[in-house]
């Protein structure tokens, strides 16, 4: 059993399968060519391995598709390079060396230890608050005054602006407002509300990072503005968003901005209209507030927009987290004012697993964590344009350095494979689990 007073952390080790690479070798193949000295694995191709000499799987041999300990006792994981098939014909640029293949630590069938988990990919997602409620709603709506100040404040939380603006009493924050003209009797409440929200939506995204609008401000506020709304006279219905989608967002000073949706900002958007029934979304425009042209707007949707990672970046958190307010104005004990779809930094992103790998495995390869002068490093494995499934093998050795003493080494395997490569997961899960069922110890924890 693993001491549960043992306070070490286990040595990581990473081995990582290339999108193109999507079988493993089969069972009998030598991990070595005897003849020529390669490594029977293409660049990024994975394998697993018996390191035992004592099983019916010869020591250096790759298992079949249902090892067992009685096959493979002690078994590793091994990663093909970019050298393994020419390992005498490769050269490698100074002061690095030629590595014909990555393997992980032998794993002991014998202990019964071993703990596997997979974290199969999850999608981030963007904080999303709602201000306001669709026309007709009995509650939630915005309440409408003549000749009085509307203001609306939006805070920062993140691991960045923590870190790096604690020393300040207050967060990090945005607040806009507007004055209500003296609106003549009988003018429609929804009119009034359109003309709120345009202003503040305006004023919003014109401080906005993500658009350059003018020198005045310095478009620095990780948020963005959608006016929304049910008016199906015009918009955009969020239902229908796809990433990649160039969405008008707000008009200033006679050129429409627009903004790139990613599937995250998608997925959030028609998160948050679910949850909200606000089912359109308008483009911002000033000539048009209180009016009905362009659509009738009865609330915003205020979206985070992530940190742009700089170019020496080791930070992995990239999620903003909005805190808003209604100082002002708004009847805060009906007015809904809610964040519907939490902030998330997702699972199994390639930038995400390329830093854990930098600051576990590729530093103990060989590594001068430099920011100005050029960094001596292996290459990553990792593709940080891509999304994996991440395996984490837990297990240890045990050692007794006398009679009365026992010393537990902890040792954890991280295993990525792309989630592309659905066939090789379905495989390499198989007989893994193959295995861990022989050894008594449980199958993959997902």
């Amino acid at each position: 059993m693993i001491p549960t007073n043992s306070q070490k952390r286990g040595v990581e080790t990473f081995v990582v399968n290339r999108a193109t690479q999507t079988l493993m070798p089969s069972g009998g193949t030598t991990l070595s060519n005897s003849s020529t000295g390669n490594v029977n694995l293409n660049n990024g191709q994975l394998g697993i391995v018996s390191m035992s000499p004592y099983g019916t799987v010869a020591l250096n041999t790759f298992v079949d598709d249902t090892p067992t300990f009685a096959e493979a006792p002690v078994i590793a994981i091994y990663q093909g390079t970019e050298y393994s098939q020419n390992v005498v014909g490769s050269t490698a640029t100074y002061p690095l060396w030629v590595r014909p293949f990555e393997k992980t630590q032998d794993i002991d069938g014998r202990n019964n230890n071993i703990i596997v988990t997979k974290q199969a990919y999850a999608a981030g997602s963007h904080n999303t608050w709602v201000v306001g409620n669709i026309s007709g709603a009995t509650t939630g709506a915005i309440n409408v005054l003549n000749e009085t100040e509307y203001r609306l404040n939006v805070g920062f939380r993140s691991r960045r602006y923590d870190e790096m603006m604690a020393t300040q009493v207050q967060t990090a924050n945005l607040t806009v407002g507007v004055t209500t003209p003296d609106w003549a009797v009988g003018f429609a409440d929804d009119l009034k509300r359109d003309y709120i929200v345009t202003n503040l939506g305006y004023q919003v995204n014109r401080n906005s990072k993500a658009f350059l609008s003018s020198s005045r401000y310095r478009n620095t506020a990780h948020v963005v503005a959608f006016a929304v709304g049910t008016d199906a006279s015009a918009g955009t219905t969020v239902a229908s968003l796809t990433a990649g989608t160039a969405l008008a967002v707000f008009n200033y000073k006679g050129i429409v901005r627009s903004i790139t949706l990613t599937q995250e900002m998608v997925t959030s958007l028609q998160t948050a209209a679910t949850n909200s029934n606000f089912t359109r979304i308008y483009t911002i425009d000033l000539a048009n507030a209180g009016t009905t042209t362009g659509g009738t707007v009865t609330g915003l949707f205020l979206m985070a927009l992530d940190h742009t990672p700089v170019y020496e970046d080791w930070i992995p958190q990239v999620k903003v987290a909005l805190q808003v307010g209604l100082p002002s104005g708004f009847d805060v004990t009906t007015v809904q004012n809610k964040s519907y779809v939490n902030a998330s930094e997702g699972q199994g992103y390639g930038r995400q697993l390329d830093l854990w790998y930098k600051n576990t495995a590729g530093q103990r390869k060989y590594s001068q964590k430099h920011t100005t002068d050029p960094v001596i490093n292996f290459p990553s494995p990792v593709d940080t344009t891509i999304t994996y499934s991440t395996y984490i093998v837990h297990h240890g050795t045990t050692s007794n350095p006398d009679i009365n003493s026992l010393i537990y080494a902890p040792k954890r395997e991280v295993v990525l494979i792309p989630t592309s490569n659905t066939t090789l997961i379905g495989n390499f899960e198989n007989v893994l689990n193959a295995w861990l069922s022989s050894t008594g110890n449980p199958a993959i924890k997902a």
